[in-house]
């Protein structure tokens, strides 16, 4: 009997982009001991209008794609009006070392003006629909046989355990017995961080819905516990950069469920 940290994936993307180039061969060479494992790991290549990030291999060389008629929305100006008269605070801030304090000025006042946020609310809302999944996940008797199998938590990401270049919404099913001793009691479900959006469900009803980077612990009513199996089901939206169930960053801290009033550590992890 646990927690079966084995979840099963559906994914539905927002965009993924990836494919294979060449190289142009240079006299300047840099070696590395092993590929990339995070896109902030791998070496941009490009001119401006087509570009890439190279994370290489050495039987499959790994290149992330992009090119700048592939968008989608309307176009739109991305330009921030008056973020030049911030640029020399953000210069002085970092050559004081503030690191952070230049970084929260840039996101504010000196980067490039987001997507409109109805853009990601409709897309949220289709997600939430259920667009491009046949059937209903998050209903106990879901058939997932066919589904592969991905090892949670990964604080780094899900790009780090095989999802790589995935901005989307992905599902992911688990199970775990209840002990006989649980039967009619609450029940907490530590998950901590997840990246971006969840929403979460056991034996089909939902039993959370967080977005951001606040940690979940949600109360399972012991009306929804069955006695043996039941259901995890969650729905994971990432926007970009890492996403999946991360859990804790501290990798002795475990997820899992357990009755209120205990731990994980007394629990199902």
């Amino acid at each position: 009997m646990g927690f079966n940290s084995k979840f099963f994936i559906a994914a539905v993307t927002i965009s993924t982009f990836a494919s294979s180039l060449w190289a142009q061969n240079h006299n300047q060479q840099l070696w590395y001991n092993q590929p990339a494992q995070k896109w902030t790991d791998a070496l941009p290549i490009g001119n401006g209008r087509l570009g890439g990030m190279v994370f290489a291999g050495v039987q499959n060389d790994h290149i992330q794609f992009n090119e700048e008629t592939l968008w989608t929305g309307k176009p739109r100006d991305y330009n921030r009006k008056g973020a030049y008269k911030y640029l020399p605070e953000i210069r002085k801030l970092l050559f004081e070392g503030k690191q952070k304090e230049a970084e929260a000025l840039a996101q504010k006042e000196f980067m490039g003006l987001q997507s409109e946020p109805g853009d990601r609310n409709a897309w949220i809302a289709d997600m939430k629909a259920g667009k491009g999944i046949i059937g209903n996940p998050s209903l106990a008797n879901y058939d997932d046989q066919l589904w592969k199998s991905l090892q949670v938590p990964s604080y780094e990401g899900w790009e780090t355990v095989g999802l790589e270049n995935i901005d989307g919404a992905v599902w992911f099913r688990t199970t775990f017995e209840t002990p006989q001793n649980w039967v009619g009691k609450d029940l907490v479900l530590d998950l901590n961080k997840i990246f971006d959006q969840d929403l979460t469900y056991v034996n089909g009803q939902l039993v959370g819905n967080t977005d951001g980077a606040e940690a979940r612990k949600y109360t399972i009513p012991a009306k929804l516990i069955k006695p043996g199996k039941n259901v995890i089901a969650i729905q994971v939206l990432n926007y970009y950069d890492r996403g999946g169930i991360g859990g804790y960053k501290d990798t002795n801290k475990k997820i899992g469920v357990y009755p209120v009033g205990l731990n994980v550590e007394q629990g199902i992890s």
